[in-house]
């Protein structure tokens, strides 16, 4: 008997074990649905995402304002929209964050984030998924509307400068300082007397190329310059400069004009004593170059008699030396 009790719990594990074994087996030929399922929609992953690897171009954009854009709207608009007030207008929060909802009035991000300019992350990038994004100024058209507009009717766009030509595209500061970036292209405008008068007195091209109508603009402008309002905000046309911009530095002097009717009377009384003086100025001219000519003739003139007398007291200088060492010989 205590034979065939030992057997049986042999024969019982073996079984177990057949069994698994089948069953191991039935699983083998019949995968996970999970290993078929596809792989998740992608989502914004942040900016936390994007700084593992482009930590210097985050780190620009958290200064920028981009990133603060939400911070220009009103606090209480943000908590209408939050509360879902029925008559609040919440359409700037498209541009303010990042895949705002009009509908749920709900957005991923406070601000323009990375994913808002470069699309949403792609799963893999970069050795998997690539994240195409156009460089030319069409990129900010749906946010600076108004700003881009008067970018297509100006020089610059004729000369197919975009805007990341002049602005850092993670920061928005400008490339180089103001006088430096202007003058790479624009060196022989700069030195006009108009310009060179606004120079000495530290007057930068943007603060008069830049500057605003007196007429509110919509839309906005990423800048290093802050704007508070939107008769703030820099008219990009460059070839049009607003009167406001003169006024606020001749604001004293401009009205010391004398009135306008006797301003043709004024300019006609310039033009006769410039005029009174052209006759003057010719003579003196006429002298100047008279005076430049004489003086390159001395010049050649002292130039031959100087090789003249130095190559005659080179000569006696040699006879000299060859008479001395040939009484030296007869002695």
């Amino acid at each position: 008997m205590a034979t065939t009790n030992t057997t049986r719990p042999k024969a019982r594990t073996y079984g177990r074990l057949v069994l698994v074994g089948y069953l191991a087996v039935l699983l083998g030929l019949f995968p996970p649905v999970t290993t078929l399922a596809a792989p998740p929609e992608p989502g914004h992953a942040g900016p936390e995402q994007c700084r593992v690897c482009h930590s210097t171009e985050t780190a620009a954009w958290q200064n920028s304002p981009h990133a603060q854009a939400l911070a220009d709207i009103e606090e209480s608009l943000q908590l209408a929209c939050a509360e879902e007030e029925e008559s609040a207008d919440c359409d700037c929060l498209s541009c303010h964050t990042t895949d705002f909802d009009p509908v749920e009035r709900t957005y991923d991000y406070g601000g323009v984030s990375c994913e808002a300019c470069h699309g949403v992350y792609v799963e893999g990038h970069p050795k998997e998924g690539v994240m195409n994004l156009d460089a030319d100024s069409s990129v900010c058209s749906d946010c600076h509307a108004e700003t881009y507009k008067q970018w297509q009717e100006s020089p610059h766009a004729q000369a197919d400068v975009q805007c990341i030509g002049c602005h850092q595209s993670h920061s928005q500061d400008f490339r180089l300082v103001d006088e430096a970036l202007c003058g790479a292209c624009h060196r022989d405008t700069l030195e006009s007397f108009t310009h060179t008068a606004h120079e000495s007195a530290e007057v930068n091209c943007t603060d008069c190329h830049l500057s605003s109508g007196p007429v509110p603009e919509a839309g906005a402008l990423a800048s290093a310059r802050q704007f508070t309002s939107p008769a703030q905000v820099p008219s990009h046309s460059f070839s049009v400069v607003s009167s406001q911009a003169c006024v606020g530095c001749h604001a004293q002097t401009i009205h010391e004009v004398v009135p306008c009717e006797d301003l043709t009377q004024q300019a006609n009384a310039e033009l006769l004593a410039t005029a009174n003086r052209v006759p003057d100025l010719t003579a003196k001219l006429k002298a100047s170059e008279k005076a430049v000519k004489n003086l390159r003739v001395m010049t050649l003139v002292s130039l031959g008699w100087g090789i003249g007398i130095g190559g005659i007291m080179g000569v006696f200088f040699v006879l000299i030396v060859n008479y001395a060492s040939q009484g030296r010989k007869k002695q």
